[in-house]
């Protein structure tokens, strides 16, 4: 169950920073010219930072125990 709860803390945080880094690119690239590619590109840093968020969280509890 605490597996289950880091998890899923792990992911809601690593979208919120995938979010935070969207604004970031979004700066740096001009999502007017290529609309497309612009989305792919968030989808792309959302998904990796919410994975990244579950295996951060669970190498943290994996250390607690």
């Amino acid at each position: 169950m605490v597996k289950i709860q880091y998890g899923l803390a792990g992911f809601f945080s690593g979208v919120f920073i995938g979010f935070l880094l969207t604004l970031v690119e979004m700066r740096f690239m001009e999502y007017s010219r290529h609309p497309s590619r612009m989305f792919a590109l968030v989808a792309f840093t959302i998904i990796f930072c919410a994975i990244s968020g579950i295996a951060v969280a669970l190498k943290i509890l994996q250390q607690k125990k």
